[in-house]
C-alpha cells in the first residue's frame, strides 16, 4: 500500500511540474519578412491609414494557418485607444474610432505548442515583439480588408512602447540605432 500512495505521489509531482512547465516555458524563433524600414515619423504616417495611442488588454488569440507543411500566424489583440492621432482610413470610407473604444488589431506574432515538449515556441516575424498587457503603445497601422481588422503596420517599425516599461522592446531596441532614431522621432512629433 505504501508503494502505490509513493508511486501515485510521486506521478502527481511529475505530472504537475509538467503542467507548470507547460504554462510558463516559452521559446522564441524569428521569421525573416520582407517590410518597409522607417526612417521618420512622416514615413511611417505616409504609409499606414491610422496612427493610435493605445494600451494593451489581457484578451488576444493566436490564429494559425497551416500550409503545405508548416504554419503561418498571428495573434489577434485586443487594445483599447487612449488617443486618434491619425484616422486616414475614416476619410476613405473607414471606421471612425474614438477615445475609450476597445478594437481588435493584428500582431505579427504568433504561439504554438511544443507537442510533448512543455511549453510552446513563439515566433515573431523579424523584431516584432508581442504587446504586453497594460503597457501603453503607439501604433501606425493597415487596414486588411480580408481579415477586417488592423496590423500592426511594418512589423516592430510601427509599434512603440510609450512609458518605457516594455522590457523586451527596450532590449531589443537598445542595439538597433534605426528603431532608437525612429522611436526618437515618433514621440517627438507626437508628445512635442
Amino acid at each position: 500500500m505504501k508503494i502505490k500512495t509513493a508511486v501515485l505521489i510521486i506521478g502527481l509531482i511529475i505530472a504537475g511540474i509538467y503542467i507548470y512547465a507547460d504554462n510558463t516555458v516559452e521559446k522564441a524563433a524569428t521569421i525573416s519578412a520582407d517590410h518597409i524600414i522607417f526612417e521618420t515619423y512622416d514615413d511611417a504616417l505616409k504609409y499606414s491609414d491610422i496612427v493610435l495611442e493605445v494600451t494593451a488588454t489581457e484578451n488576444f488569440k493566436n490564429i494559425i494557418n497551416k500550409n503545405s507543411g508548416y504554419s503561418t500566424g498571428y495573434t489577434a489583440s485586443e487594445v483599447e485607444i487612449n488617443k486618434v492621432f491619425e484616422n486616414r482610413h475614416k476619410e476613405q470610407g473607414g471606421i471612425l474610432l474614438k477615445e475609450g473604444e476597445i478594437i481588435k488589431i493584428l500582431e505579427p506574432t504568433y504561439t504554438v505548442s511544443n507537442g510533448i515538449a512543455p511549453g510552446v515556441t513563439r515566433f515573431n516575424y523579424e523584431d516584432y515583439i508581442k504587446m504586453e498587457p497594460q503597457r501603453k503603445y503607439v501604433l501606425f497601422l493597415k487596414w486588411d480588408d480580408k481579415r477586417k481588422a488592423y496590423w500592426v503596420n511594418s512589423l516592430e517599425q510601427g509599434k512603440f512602447n510609450v512609458d518605457n516599461t516594455d522590457k523586451r522592446e527596450l532590449l531589443m531596441s537598445s542595439g538597433n540605432t534605426q528603431y532608437e532614431k525612429l522611436k526618437k522621432d515618433v514621440m517627438d512629433h507626437l508628445y512635442p
